[in-house]
């Protein structure tokens, strides 16, 4: 089987005897799908993945995906695509981002032509093709919105309603205009500190009183004049463009303005290539600039001052929170933030658990994927399941419900009418542990993930994005978690007078390989702007050691868009680690002070 595999790598011709080689395999690999007694790794074929032509397997594929009939009738051309289990996540991630690559051309292309025939008026848009339509978006992007409780049942509730976001500002409805959603929670926060800030005996002489004229608001305007920093809509970066999609921040008002300005695109232009530009920076963004902001906002929205996902110890991973106040808007903008992600090539810190990429790619969730991300919880139903000793009802004491802690009002939530009363049995344990399941990964949490996969599916939901399995969409976003400093080092390249010989350039991959783990994930980032691994691993990486100059005090710096490190020849390896310390320990931002 494998020779002829290779056969038809080598020469791309299609005999039956390959196809038949490939539909073999495809049965072996369906039926471990069932069984799960090899990884899925243990199908990957690593010379198809090295050397099959990407781009003209993903043509052959596209053609027979555009043309139903040939999908199953053997007289459409030949690809490796058809049979994504013995293709490698770096495969995988080359198809996607060549599909991605293709889409980007489409849109600009389109969007010259449109900027031709009627100038920069816009005028075929329509504004509900926007990401959020205008009148949400003038509301802070979240409005009202019609929310399921985790017990299944809808109502109506009032973005800040009396028992909601009163209650986590603290305050009651007066002394500042109403906002929601994100926006509305970091307002509630500031305001807190304001208040508690009052409370403690400081100067409020000025009028500082929370209903005077120097409230919240108007703090915040200070807070923001003592920056220099204009808003996005006011900075002098133009906020469109025919080749590129733009988004404009100020670094202290991160989450604010980034899904303020993600929210105002027009859907069409998240297809093109993504700039960012951090407000009064110099840093023009080739790539390295993206990395950042990706890297601070997801940061960002994991705190748990936003409340719309919930950090799970045993798993070091995040799931939404069931109780969640935000408005759908919210977390369709958190799920287009990791699509966009994708779309442009940027690894993130965002450590889901593997049954959200599982519920993506429409793939059923059960007891197993509960274990992998609240293992205690599912060892005791496992357990409940498996039991074979005296009364289950008297030993576990279970009825068909759960408790709910909403702000710290405890409910009870029945998993099926009238579970409050239905006790826990030999006979109906099954059931209870599938509902139980069932709500836990999907009803709970319904409405959260729908919206979430709603935002990812809006670049993310090509045919290419079908070809991966959970496990290698998590590596798609998170990058190789396996970083190796030695394949990074013999794979890079030195210039302006460095060679691999030099003991400037020794010096530096001795320091590196004496770091501590969290010490080389700082320098990588200084280095490259992330601190993840592509999924090739960083051997796959293109990366440059420059001389910047003779000896001397200045520290280095990087490219972080080219993944060059400017290194000058110090003269002592000691000096080198500690000019070098003191650069990454303080790098951020891009520009020179």
């Amino acid at each position: 089987v494998f020779c002829i595999l290779v056969r038809a790598v080598m020469h791309p011709a299609r005999s039956y005897a390959d196809l038949w080689c490939c539909q073999v395999l495809s049965k072996v690999e369906e039926a471990n799908q069932i069984g799960r007694k090899l990884p899925p790794d243990g199908f990957y074929n690593q010379l198809i993945s090295e050397k099959m032509d990407v781009q003209d397997h993903y043509t052959a594929w596209r053609q027979t995906q555009d043309q139903p009939s040939r999908r199953h009738g053997g007289d459409g051309p030949f690809s490796f695509c058809s049979y994504p289990f013995l293709l490698d996540p770096r495969a995988k991630s080359n198809l996607l981002h060549i599909e991605a690559r293709f889409q980007m051309e489409q849109t600009v292309a389109h969007a010259r032509m449109e900027q031709q025939l009627y100038g920069s008026s816009n005028r075929t848009r329509e504004d509900d093709s926007r990401v959020i339509s205008g009148k949400q978006r003038s509301y802070g992007g979240a409005g009202s919105s019609s929310q399921e409780d985790p017990d299944g049942s809808s109502n109506r509730r009032q973005r800040r309603s009396d028992d909601g976001r009163k209650q986590l500002s603290g305050r009651g409805s007066g002394g500042g205009v109403e906002r929601q959603g994100l926006r509305g929670l970091f307002f509630n926060i500031l305001r807190s500190r304001f208040d508690s800030n009052a409370g403690s005996g400081r100067d409020s002489s000025n009028g500082g009183g929370p209903d005077s004229p120097m409230s919240i608001e108007s703090q915040l305007v200070r807070r923001e004049g003592s920056m220099h920093l204009p808003r996005p809509a006011d900075c002098q970066v133009q906020g469109t463009h025919s080749d590129m999609c733009i988004v404009r921040v100020r670094r202290n008002h991160l989450v604010e303005d980034a899904l303020d300005e993600i929210a105002r695109q027009y859907k069409r232009d998240l297809f093109k290539p993504l700039r960012v530009h951090f407000i009064g920076e110099e840093g023009i963004d080739a790539g390295g600039v993206k990395k950042e902001f990706f890297q601070l906002l997801v940061g960002e929205l994991l705190s748990p001052d936003y409340g719309m996902l919930v950090y799970q110890p045993e798993s070091n991973t995040y799931w939404f929170n069931a109780c969640s106040l935000e408005g759908e808007e919210q977390f369709m903008l958190m799920g287009l933030v990791l699509g966009l992600a994708i779309y442009n090539r940027v690894l993130l810190d965002f450590p889901l658990p593997l049954p959200l990429y599982k519920k993506l790619l429409s793939q059923p969730v059960g007891l197993r994927d509960l274990e992998e991300m609240q293992p205690m919880l599912g060892r005791s139903l496992r357990q409940l399941l498996h039991y074979d000793g005296p009364s289950v009802e008297d030993t576990f004491c279970l009825t068909f419900s759960v408790e709910m802690d909403y702000f710290g009002d405890v409910r009870t939530i029945p998993l099926k009418q009238g579970g409050e009363d239905i006790p826990v049995t030999e006979e109906n344990r099954h059931e209870y542990v599938e509902l139980m399941v069932d709500y836990l990964l999907n009803r709970s949490i319904r409405r959260q993930f729908e919206a979430f996969a709603a935002g990812f599916k809006i670049l993310c939901d090509g045919p290419a994005i079908r070809l991966f399995n959970a496990c290698e969409v998590e590596r798609l976003v998170c990058g190789n978690p396996n970083l190796d400093f030695d394949a990074l080092e013999r794979n890079a390249k030195y210039d302006g007078g460095f060679t691999v010989s030099t003991p400037a350039v020794q010096w530096l991959w001795q320091i590196v390989k004496e770091l501590a783990i969290e010490e080389k994930k700082m320098f990588l980032k200084f280095f490259t702007g992330s601190d993840r691994s592509p999924i090739g691993g960083l051997g796959s990486l293109k990366c440059i050691i420059q001389r910047d100059g003779p000896d001397s005090n200045k520290l280095p710096t990087s490219h972080t868009c080219f993944n060059t490190l400017l290194l000058p020849e110090y003269s002592s390896k000691e000096k080198m680690l500690d000019r070098i310390e003191l650069a990454v320990m303080n790098a951020e931002g891009f520009g020179l002070e």
